[in-house]
């Protein structure tokens, strides 16, 4: 299986917790990667699927299955004084210190742009490419992360808030296997698992 690097903390042990008692003689193997590497490993056929979001790298060796969307979310320490806001602009955000995740990919490309249309110079204080390591930042005052609330979601522990980004843009993810295959029985009953664990 292919997870995001951003779901090893939670949500892969809950799921293969799960999955285990099902299925105790069955071997695992995971993979943590970005999307275009899990994309890569599932045309391949390295790995029986993977969890992807949607972008532009799934090629035509890929079918995809929708299990879960997100919106774009401010990700805010508790005590800093935009918590107590319903939702969060670029205007907002002018001069607070932003950690931003996917430099060059579609999604970063389109919030760039929102902050562009709204006249706002953004002040990234953090590039990251893991969405945990952007609430983890967050969560100890290091600035104001933005990404989907699907990953978000998965650090509720931390010490954060979480608030609607306005303009909104939506995330879908999906179950992505290799084209002209069939899986496995225990590869589809890992596939459900992680669809629970979603749920």
């Amino acid at each position: 299986i292919g997870l995001p690097s951003s779901m090893w903390e939670n949500f892969a042990p809950a799921m293969l917790l799960e999955y285990a008692s099902e299925y105790p003689t069955v071997r695992i193997e995971t993979f943590f990667e970005t999307t275009s590497s899990i994309a890569r490993l599932v045309e391949q056929k390295v790995i029986d699927f993977g969890f992807l979001r949607y972008e532009d790298q799934v090629g035509p060796g890929i079918d995809m299955e929708k299990v879960a969307t997100g919106s774009s979310v401010c990700v805010i320490p508790k005590d800093h004084p935009l918590a107590t806001a319903t939702e969060i602009t670029p205007k907002d955000l002018r001069g607070e210190p932003l950690i931003l995740i996917g430099r060059q990919r579609p999604n970063r490309m389109l919030l760039d742009q929102a902050f562009k249309r709204a006249g706002v110079k953004q002040t990234v204080k953090i590039e990251t490419h893991t969405n945990s390591s952007a609430c983890s930042y967050a969560a100890h005052g290091l600035g104001i992360a933005i990404l989907s609330s699907f990953f978000a979601n998965l650090y509720r522990h931390l010490p954060v808030v979480k608030r609607p980004f306005v303009p909104a843009s939506k995330q879908e993810f999906g179950l992505a296997t290799p084209s002209g295959t069939s899986s496995s029985l225990a590869a589809r009953a890992l596939m459900d698992a992680l669809k629970r664990q979603i749920v």
